[in-house]
């Protein structure tokens, strides 16, 4: 009877390993979407940023090369962005979800994304000094 009870306590320790083994591979799983950085910003900070955007926007226009590239970094910049406050210190959240299908588009489409954040900032706020140049 005392070599069934050896082997009995050696699978029980086994079961205790589990656990550990699968927490240190947790590391390995994508993080969850809602913990990218999500801040607060002025709402001059926000035009200004979609202002300097929109330059991104029209300056890859040009450059084929990194077209995608600036268009995904500045779709990952404004998803982060989940609130604008404003001078009375009031605060509206906003959401930039169509950011990604409107700014990572393939082929990359400058005019597309123009025109996205031209409705997240109109010319009368955020206005671009370098024309859009035709595609």
């Amino acid at each position: 009877m005392r070599p069934m009870l050896k082997k009995v306590a050696g699978v029980r320790s086994n079961w205790l390993w589990l656990p550990l083994l699968l927490g240190s591979l947790a590391w390995l799983l994508p993080a969850p979407e809602h913990s990218a950085a999500q801040q607060t910003v002025t709402l001059e900070a926000y035009l200004s940023a979609i202002t300097h955007y929109r330059s991104q926007v029209r300056s890859a226009a040009n450059n084929s090369a990194q077209c995608q590239e600036t268009m995904t970094a500045v779709a990952n910049d404004l998803k982060a962005i989940t609130a604008v406050q404003f001078p009375d210190g009031s605060v509206m959240s906003v959401s930039h979800q169509g950011a990604s299908q409107a700014l990572q588009n393939r082929p990359c489409n400058p005019a597309r994304a123009d025109q996205y954040l031209s409705g997240l900032c109109p010319n009368q706020l955020c206005a671009v000094a370098n024309p859009l140049p035709p595609i």
